[in-house]
């Protein structure tokens, strides 16, 4: 990195940068410093940053998200109180796998999916009435809560309960079912102090049994769940007057406790509230889990003598992605916020660590407040999308500074698309230093540079989308200070719902040559052919595993034929029926890029089922560097660790314990196995038999089709 800013810097002397102005002079150790990487960090207010002894953790149980927008601050006055002292958002999501009560409420408290290795294994929505069913039996092992950790750590812990299929979350963490305690001093296995249930739906009289414990006997942490907006959706549907009476009478309560806490001598300054739900609801139901009425959820949180007043999404740029109408499963780069986040939120409220097992929030890095007054809110905005970027001040007063700096680890900086403010200035003052993929800098020479309140600088698309890390650092020498600072990069994330085939796309590991067709989308695809283009040459057809190879039929059988491999180009024909790639699943095609001087410029194109033309698809360079599911089965396990262990010393390309790519199986892959253990990852397809025969009239047609396109020279874009 010295090597290559020191380089940019004699590129600004033989410009002339410091040869016209002697105060330009003057700033050259300044410069120096912020080429350096020297600068001062400006970090966001983590949840454990907050002086916490008590969270209150409440479900709305069946609150959709729309009904606090559609009520709005007159009638529902104590969460959009929350929404100017506290975090929030309308958009939350429930779990993936459904939208009922018990297993998000299991969930919510576990910080787990509900399916899979890593999950609660809850299906159940009621109370099994055999005390002996718990969570642990349904699951087949120990699953530790929220209240695992509490407890255990010397805190006390309580669960006011509106409905009576609690009497199985109460079962599954008493003293019979509950963990020994290993933390310190023995606190038994009870893991929950009070159970209090009330199944009359009157929650006024349960929000006043929780008021007067805490005033006597404050809990360190406190769960509560209100029911009566459910039973009101399902009685007499979720667009109801009834329903929205129902939510009006849970705001009273949100406020009675928020006031009660903020009058409490024990409890004001120190105490946080949660609150999210199960659920929403449209009709008279909720089982719906594409209806994005159900799975949108709120999350607010409330911390006593704090004035945050952030929307969580903006709190949480580069952290979790705002999914818009959609419902992203646990694959997405980058997670919505879940209903599951709120437990190992609470406990890192508490400065305490995450729930053991759990990976929804398991890393606790749900921010409630990014702070940029060090930069009087100056940040660069950045569209992942289309690579535009944008300058922008904030703040309400003018910001004066002096040079800026972007760099990119990965070389996802653009610089020919890259407007310049010494471009736009003309021959004014500012002067660039020598672009690269991996630098971009400019000094203001003469006075100072001023932005003011609100304004926008568009810098043009000098983000690279198609090598597909997000890494950039931006800094900025404000006038008058030596040493620079680090500002925020914000990526302006906002999906857009987005047919099948412009979620799947090429997956290129530049280090080690791994070549994927990936179907992200949110369902299956179906196509007839594909065919991959280097007009480097950059291909190598002796690695290629082709769908030919691997359905185990040969040529004029119905199944997948080659087209004369060559470095330039691999294509294949399906000479019968369309084959089908399931949603979130992945066909590795071997280590076909030269990883050794190739150069990227692949194309890659898919005949859909039934369109005459074939499609352009997306080609992402190295978007998962690191893949630690050893075996391809979808998920981090012990299966990988022995793959590890058995191969560990071999040298060679597409080792399948090779996690970082680097053509060697050695300690450094144990450690991506470790770091990402739990973890899920999209399964490999088994090509075996996915053919769906079609009429022969069909495959004749097919065929001249797919030979005419392989041979085409214009594509559709």
């Amino acid at each position: 990195m010295w090597a290559m800013t020191m380089s940019n810097l004699r590129c600004f002397v033989n410009r002339g940068v410091f040869d016209s102005a002697p105060r330009s002079r003057c700033r050259l150790s300044a410069w120096i410093l912020l080429c350096a990487g020297l600068f001062l960090h400006c970090a966001p207010c983590d949840a454990a940053d907050y002086n916490v002894d008590h969270v209150i953790h409440i479900t709305v149980d069946g609150l959709r998200g729309s009904a606090i927008d559609l009520l709005g601050p007159t009638e529902l006055p104590n969460f959009y109180r929350i929404q100017s002292e506290g975090a929030y958002t309308n958009n939350a999501r429930t779990l993936r796998e459904n939208t009922v009560t018990m297993p998000n409420h299991i969930s919510i408290l576990t910080g787990r999916p509900r399916d899979g290795e890593l999950g609660h294994g809850v299906t159940r929505n009621s109370d099994p009435g055999d005390a002996s069913v718990t969570v642990h039996t349904d699951k087949g092992e120990y699953v530790p809560s929220v209240f695992d950790v509490v407890h255990d750590h010397g805190g006390s812990t309580a669960f006011y309960a509106g409905w009576s299929g609690f009497n199985y979350i109460d079962n599954s963490w008493n003293e019979v079912s509950g963990a020994a305690d290993l933390i310190g001093a023995d606190n038994g296995k009870d893991k929950i102090d009070v159970f209090n249930l009330r199944t009359n739906d009157d929650i006024q009289a349960q929000t006043s049994d929780l008021i007067s414990d805490l005033a006597t006997d404050p809990y360190t942490y406190t769960f509560m769940h209100m029911h009566r907006t459910d039973a009101a959706g399902h009685g007499n549907g979720w667009d109801s007057e009834e329903y929205r009476d129902a939510v009006r009478l849970a705001d009273v309560q949100v406020g009675r406790i928020l006031d009660f806490v903020s009058s409490d001598p024990t409890l004001s300054g120190n105490t946080a509230v949660i609150i999210t739900a199960d659920h929403g609801g449209i009709g008279t139901g909720h089982g719906d889990i594409n209806s994005v009425e159900t799975y949108r959820v709120p999350f607010y949180t409330w911390v006593s003598g704090e004035q945050i007043g952030q929307e969580l999404y903006s709190a949480n740029a580069g952290v979790r992605a705002d999914p818009g109408l959609l419902a992203p499963d646990y694959t997405a780069p980058l997670q919505p916020i879940r209903n599951g986040d709120s437990g190992n939120l609470a406990l890192d409220l508490l400065g305490l660590g995450a729930v053991p097992g759990s990976s929804i929030n398991s890393q606790q890095n749900l921010r409630l407040k990014f702070e940029l007054d060090e930069l009087q809110e100056m940040f660069l905005m950045v569209d992942p999308v289309t690579g535009a970027t944008q300058l922008r001040n904030q703040s309400t007063s003018d910001v004066k500074f002096d040079g800026y700096a972007i760099r990119s680890a990965s070389g996802s900086l653009n610089p020919e698309r890259w407007h310049s403010l010494d471009d736009q200035d003309g021959e004014g003052p500012w002067r660039e230093s020598n672009p690269s993929s991996t630098f971009l800098a400019e000094l203001y020479q003469d006075g100072d540079f001023t932005m003011t309140p609100g304004q926008v600088i568009d810098l043009e698309e000098l983000f690279d989308p198609s090598v597909g890390v997000m890494d950039l650092e931006f800094e900025l020498l404000l006038s008058g200070q030596s040493t620079p600072v680090a500002a925020q990069v914000f990526y302006n994330i906002v999906p857009q719902p987005v047919s099948s085939i412009d979620e799947v796309l090429l997956l290129v590991n530049p280090n080690s040559g791994d070549v994927q067709l990936r179907n992200q989308s949110g369902s299956d695809v179906s196509f007839e052919a594909y065919k991959l283009q280097s007009e480097s040459g950059s291909l190598l057809p002796e690695a290629w595993q082709s769908l030919d190879d691997l359905d185990g039929s040969g040529n004029d059988d119905g199944g997948w034929r080659e087209s004369n491999p060559s470095k330039d180009q691999l294509a294949e024909l399906l000479e019968s029926g369309d084959f089908t790639l399931e949603s979130n699943h992945v066909i590795r095609l071997g280590n076909i890029f030269d990883s050794e001087g190739g150069m990227q410029d692949l194309a890659f194109q898919l005949l859909i089922e039934g369109e005459a033309n074939a499609a352009s698809l997306r080609v992402v360079y190295d978007i998962l560097p690191e893949n630690p599911d050893y075996n391809g089965d979808g998920i981090v396990n012990l299966a990988d660790y022995t793959i590890w262990r058995d191969t560990l010393g071999a040298v060679g390309i597409g080792q399948p314990a090779d996690g970082n790519g680097d053509g060697k199986v050695d300690r450094a892959d144990y450690e991506v196995w470790k770091q990402s253990f739990g973890q899920l990852y999209p399964p490999v397809d088994n090509i075996q038999g996915q053919t769906v025969p079609e009429p022969p009239a069909y495959w004749l047609l097919a065929l001249l089709m797919v030979v005419s396109w392989v041979q085409q020279k214009t594509i559709k874009r």
